[in-house]
């Protein structure tokens, strides 16, 4: 039979709530840092572009979904 696991001590839960609270905050700075990395990779021309790639596609998509 497996015993229950026994609650933490409440310094002990603060302690990991902070690590935890740490390690959230540097990877919410990571993806902040990673997007805008990213966005500064295309010129104005190229999201130009994407966009109307973008647009061209969804409308093709619906137009399958009203054919069908």
């Amino acid at each position: 039979m497996v015993e229950p696991e026994k609650p933490l001590k409440k310094k002990d839960q603060i302690a990991l709530d902070e690590e935890l609270a740490l390690r959230l905050h540097a990877d919410e700075q990571l993806a902040a840092r990673l997007q805008a990395e990213e966005q500064e990779q295309f010129s104005i021309e190229e999201k130009s572009r994407m966009l109307v790639e973008m647009i061209a596609k969804r409308k093709k998509f619906f137009a399958a979904q009203r054919a069908a």
